[in-house]
């Protein structure tokens, strides 16, 4: 069981890939935004194929799933507050404050012990990104800003509220919890990566409709 559990979380990981396409041949019609999360894919792509394999083989890559964590904080961070209005400082100093405590966690836990889960820094960041996220879809609906250029961007809010919401499992098995053995931890991160599938389905979605809302302007 534990093993089909593993490759299960392997094969979904690789949904990535679909993403990466779908952003890699629409580029150049992408937002910018967009074409910040292209890169992205590729970023995920790459390290997330890493942490899989030396996952498969037994060996010790939690180091590299913080680092994995923290980079992709910054990737998402940086495009939401291009989504936000880069131009007003609030947000400047918002996002400012955001890179600052993540990394400020992230480099205490990481001297303490290197080779731990990061709780601390993955619950801050799941903590933030669900409030970023939430509130980007809270203030469009307040606007009324529905349609046109926004879905894309409407989409990539809800997948990133659903993809970080969840993290709060992986942070929940991270944890010195005595109640949870390796199999229960094992489909938590299962469940965890059903939600990456659904976040990197919306997030090709938002690539094609971008892409599509492009070519009608041509």
């Amino acid at each position: 069981m534990e093993k089909v559990l593993l490759n299960s979380i392997f094969i979904i990981s690789l949904s990535i890939f679909i993403a990466l396409i779908a952003g890699t041949f629409s580029y150049r019609r992408l937002n910018i935004p967009l074409k910040i999360m292209s890169v992205y894919t590729w970023f995920s792509a790459l390290l997330g194929g890493v942490i899989s394999i030396m996952s498969m083989k037994g060996i010790n890559n939690i180091l590299l799933v913080n680092i994995y964590a923290l980079i992709e904080f910054v990737i998402m961070i940086l495009v939401f507050y291009i989504i936000f209005n880069p131009k007003r400082k609030i947000f400047l100093f918002l996002f400012i404050i955001a890179i600052t405590v993540v990394l400020g966690i992230y480099l205490v836990e990481t001297i303490k012990n290197p080779f731990e889960y990061n709780n601390a820094m993955n619950s801050a960041i799941s903590i933030i990104m669900v409030v970023v996220s939430v509130g980007y879809l809270i203030t469009q609906f307040y606007k009324g800003e529905l349609e046109g250029d926004k879905k894309p961007i409407l989409l990539l809010a809800v997948g990133t509220f659903m993809y970080f919401a969840s993290s709060f499992l992986i942070v929940l098995a991270g944890s010195d919890n005595s109640l949870l053995d390796r199999l229960q931890v094992i489909w938590i991160y299962l469940i965890h990566s059903i939600f990456y599938l659904i976040f990197v389905i919306i997030l090709t979605i938002a690539f094609l409709i971008c892409r599509k809302q492009s070519e009608h302007l041509n």
